[in-house]
């Protein structure tokens, strides 16, 4: 070896020790010692880990999290823990979610620790998924779909499963995209079920969908013919999780009229009453205004809301058979 490579190796060996060496210290002076959470679905969700310092004693700890695929700083949660200082904590962040949450949702988080001589630890990053636990839930999946169901037979599952597997073939063919993730669809017996974890439930919602989880949740009554309901609510919550991703721009979201008129167009159900009521508006000159719809169909009045959604198909029908 030359001078010159002796003095390059030197130089590089001294940059890593002034930027690797302080980190590293921080990082063996606390350990992490073990990592848990405990699931209250559907109000909190409580992350816990053991620490400790052969420095000092433990001053400050936080908990960062978010859920999976959400991209603003507002989504970022930074929850400072009360700490007794001690070389050694069983640490507790307690994320409550009474006000509303998202059953399966894939919560990423780590623990950040620092102790009174200064060094702070980052704890590996780590996945949490917040299942609804209140249910004995069963289940049906593949690499594309999962489909989780309570107190049915098997058969009544396997229906929704038949029929979820029919909606992504065709809509992997219509959008001209795989989704990047498993679709899982969670179905609720009734309205209360649904309501107790669900923050903007309504007398108008039969579903929700949450794109960026991957995740469908419909209220499917046990009682009467399903049929007809599985048919329109599946394939519809399953066009809401692609129209998201073949759609997604950080700096700007698609009208709401689009995506549910796809959405109702995806169905398998025949639509001509839906077309006719919109017909109907149009010659009482009741029709809403598109651009009205552009952010969402928050009415109060149900009569207005099934004319949004029926005005959303009419429009993509439109566009699909026009152009």
């Amino acid at each position: 070896m030359n001078r010159l490579q002796t003095f390059i190796l030197y130089l590089v060996l001294v940059l890593w020790l002034t930027v690797s060496g302080p980190t590293t210290a921080a990082q063996e002076a606390i350990t992490f010692e073990s990592f848990s959470t405990d699931n209250h679905f559907p109000t909190d969700l409580t992350f816990k880990t053991a620490v400790s310092s052969r420095a000092g004693k433990i001053t400050r700890a936080t908990l960062v999290f978010h859920l999976r695929n959400e991209f603003s700083s507002n989504s970022i949660t930074r929850g400072e823990v009360e700490v007794s200082p001690a070389n050694q904590l069983e640490l507790n962040y307690v994320w409550d979610t009474s006000a509303g949450t998202i059953p399966g949702a894939a919560v990423i988080y780590h623990w950040e620790v620092t102790d009174a001589a200064g060094n702070t630890a980052v704890s590996d990053e780590m996945t949490v998924r917040y299942e609804d636990t209140r249910y004995d839930w069963r289940r049906r999946e593949n690499e594309a779909i999962a489909v989780w169901w309570h107190d049915r037979p098997d058969s009544f599952g396997e229906r929704v499963f038949e029929i979820a597997s029919e909606a992504v073939i065709l809509q992997r063919d219509l959008f001209q995209a795989d989704l990047d993730f498993q679709i899982r669809i969670l179905i609720y017996n009734n309205f209360a079920e649904f309501a107790e974890w669900n923050g903007v439930v309504s007398e108008f919602i039969g579903g929700q969908a949450f794109p960026n989880q991957g995740v469908t949740a419909q209220i499917v009554s046990a009682y009467g013919s399903q049929e007809r309901w599985l048919n329109d609510v599946v394939p519809h919550e399953v066009s809401h999780l692609y129209f998201a991703q073949v759609t997604f721009h950080r700096g700007s979201a698609p009208p709401t009229w689009l995506d549910e008129g796809v959405a109702q167009f995806n169905e398998f159900g025949a639509h001509q009453d839906t077309l006719r009521q919109v017909e109907r508006a149009a010659k009482q000159d009741e029709l809403l205004s598109l651009s009205k719809l552009e952010r969402g169909f928050g009415f109060s009045n149900e009569a207005r809301t099934r004319l949004a959604y029926a005005e959303a198909l009419s429009a993509v029908t439109y566009l699909v058979e026009a152009h």
